[in-house]
């Protein structure tokens, strides 16, 4: 809390009276300890609230406001005015909202020009959420203080999200599997290296983590595509076949997608009912491979059924499904 001699106090208190922001701002201060300035929410009397407004708008009473009322707008005309202790948050508060996100890395890139760690660390995560690895990257790039474990867990994460398997940075994960994140990545890198064992250990965990929703569901896809292209580990359609029935359990419903699997196998009878599946789930796709399906049945019960599912596709905008009918 700020402290004013009674000369002072007096001098501060006539300007205040006159309308000076500055002078309204510094008597806010011996009002308010400098540690509740430090808290999230703030509780004043009236007389301080008054001096508050009084002090608008000055880029600190907005944030103090802010602090006492929650109104958004005060934040961000703090954050708008470079008011340092208000860019962090506003910047949150627009990402978590999904609106002004251009706005938002405005103020998250200046709050790493002034050397905020957190905003470094929260936009790394927020790239690799959003699959942005290049702009994580290029967050690395203007990082100029020395890297503590979170950043070098991070740097490791974005190496094998870049398919980096060879980087120095995996390391560090490789050392902290005691970590889910870490343990999850290696899982990952391993897969891609010709083994499936250690990502197969996390089928059954619907955990969130940096870069994944549901782990569980995405390592049993990752698998199966990994099993169906050959990508990493041999090419086995059985295994992965067994690998996309574990994923459809979890919540996957691209049908479309597991019978291209069943397709290579041969396997004719899963190749209609996942099709099936498919459309009944509204899929325009699902819907027109399974009326080419119905038409090699060479029947007219099979035509009937195709022209069913290939005019339902034209109503949900196949210009492929038009074509089609256009021609039968």
């Amino acid at each position: 809390m700020l402290k004013l001699d009674d000369k002072l106090f007096s001098f501060y208190k006539s300007k205040a009276s006159d309308g000076n922001p500055y002078a309204s701002l510094v008597l806010v201060k011996t009002m308010i300890s400098s540690d509740d300035l430090k808290k999230d929410i703030l509780y004043v009397n009236n007389d301080c609230l008054k001096l508050i407004q009084q002090a608008l708008p000055l880029p600190e009473a907005m944030f103090i406001l802010y602090k006492i009322t929650k109104d958004v707008q005060y934040l961000m005309g703090a954050a708008e005015a470079n008011y340092p202790d208000a860019l962090y948050l506003a910047a949150i508060e627009l990402l978590q909202k999904g609106t002004s996100n251009d706005k938002a890395i405005e103020f998250m890139k200046k709050c790493m020009s002034l050397g905020n760690r957190d905003a470094s660390i929260y936009m790394i995560k927020y790239y690799i959420d959003k699959k942005e690895f290049k702009n994580a990257k290029n967050v690395f790039d203007l990082i100029e203080y020395e890297f503590d474990d979170t950043l070098k867990k991070l740097n490791g994460i974005l190496a094998i999200s870049r398919a980096n398997y060879n980087s120095k940075s995996i390391q560090f994960l490789r050392e902290h599997m005691e970590d889910i994140e870490c343990k999850y990545y290696v899982a990952i890198q391993t897969l891609f290296t010709g083994n499936e064992e250690l990502l197969s250990e996390f089928k059954n965990n619907t955990e969130d983590i940096i870069g994944y929703k549901n782990i569980g569901l995405n390592a049993c896809l990752m698998i199966a595509r990994a099993f169906k292209n050959g990508t990493g580990v041999k090419k086995d359609l059985l295994k992965s076949a067994v690998w996309y029935e574990n994923a459809l359990t979890k919540g996957f419903n691209d049908y479309v997608e597991v019978s291209d699997c069943y397709q290579e196998l041969n396997q004719q009878q899963k190749v209609f009912d996942c099709l099936n599946k498919a459309a009944e789930n509204g899929d325009k796709n699902g819907m027109i491979r399974l009326g080419k399906l119905l038409l090699e049945k060479n029947d007219e019960e099979g035509y009937e059924m195709a022209m069913v599912w290939f005019e339902q596709a034209a109503e949900l905008g196949s210009e492929e499904a038009k074509e089609i009918l256009s021609k039968l």
